[in-house]
């Protein structure tokens, strides 16, 4: 019998390791570190935000590397027209925290860049299939798992679809001074 299986609904996932420098990083956990962070709906236990805030921590030059890797992954999705920045913010998980499963609404496309992670940091992403869990399956691959994960490292750059929900899948975070930056691509009005 001649099969062929097609992979009909892929997701992309765009990953960018040493996005940014050593001394980069540190500069920027530095100057996160200053800035006043709040309680946020996505964060549980002793974590904040800086979400909803006008807070732009990016220099110049990390801004327009992220403006060109964001242009290229919306290219390569297949998203037409300009795409640019709308909203960054930093966020500091500390030891018994959550980041919820969640999803980035009135945007196209969201990431993070890893600014103080620890060697067992993983970003876990979720089948967008509402029905999987229905689906008694003896083996898992690429078609049917319900959830997967990524290890992610200091300096690194993820980026995905703004719909395609993510989260720590309620794995409490085991250190202190977890550090992220996150933003959501908007289309240019």
């Amino acid at each position: 019998i001649n099969m062929n299986i097609f992979s009909l609904f892929p997701t992309p996932i765009c990953s960018v390791d040493d996005f940014i420098t050593e001394e980069e990083r540190k500069d920027l956990y530095k100057n996160i570190k200053q800035i006043e962070h709040s309680p946020h709906g996505a964060l549980e236990g002793n974590a904040k935000s800086t979400h909803g805030k006008d807070n732009i921590i990016l220099n110049e030059k990390i801004l327009d590397k992220l403006q060109y890797s964001i242009l290229n992954f919306a290219t390569e999705y297949g998203l037409e027209g300009d795409v640019s920045i709308g909203k960054i913010w930093s966020s500091i998980q500390n030891k018994g925290s959550i980041l919820k499963e969640h999803t980035h609404p009135d945007s196209v496309l969201s990431g993070v860049i890893y600014i103080n992670v620890d060697d067992d940091s993983k970003l876990y992403i979720h089948n967008p299939n509402p029905f999987i869990m229905f689906t008694q399956l003896k083996n898992n691959n690429n078609f049917n798992y319900q959830y997967y994960w990524l290890k992610v490292s200091n300096c690194q750059l993820i980026m995905f679809p703004s719909w395609l929900k993510h989260g720590k899948n309620n794995e409490v975070n085991q250190m202190d001074d977890r550090v992220i930056i996150s933003f959501n691509v908007v289309r240019k009005q």
